[in-house]
């Protein structure tokens, strides 16, 4: 599994691309790679795209992560989390799980809905 994480002012936000394979640790270090760039280059807001990857961890994992990812920070940035509409289950379980532990993250199928609720109030 390859990630990405891009910084555009201009846009105001962050994008932290997945694509291919994936892992728990590869979920893991992407969480804190962003954690520590955002509180090296201040961005607050973050896309993260996992549309590229090809294939699924089983909800414990998810659970493990996200709850792991709740635990990161300061900076804790708002983040829109994008997938396809396959994947549509395990976004609002990553969704479901990390706002009941105080993050700022909403799941979307939909790009544009995503960076609407990304730059909202």
């Amino acid at each position: 599994m390859t990630y990405e994480i891009a910084f555009d002012p201009a846009a105001g936000h962050a994008v932290l691309t997945h694509t291919g394979p994936i892992s728990s640790e590869d979920i893991r270090a992407a969480g804190i790679d962003l954690i520590a760039r955002a509180a090296k280059e201040g961005f607050t807001r973050v896309l993260v795209d996992v549309s590229a990857i090809v294939n699924e961890l089983p909800a414990a994992e998810l659970f493990l992560r996200t709850e792991e990812h709740s635990r990161l920070g300061p900076p804790r940035p708002r983040v829109a989390l994008i997938g396809r509409e396959d994947q549509e289950r395990d976004l609002r379980f990553i969704e479901n799980v990390g706002v009941n532990r105080g993050m700022p993250l909403r799941a979307f199928v939909d790009k544009s809905l995503a960076l609407e609720w990304l730059h909202g109030p």
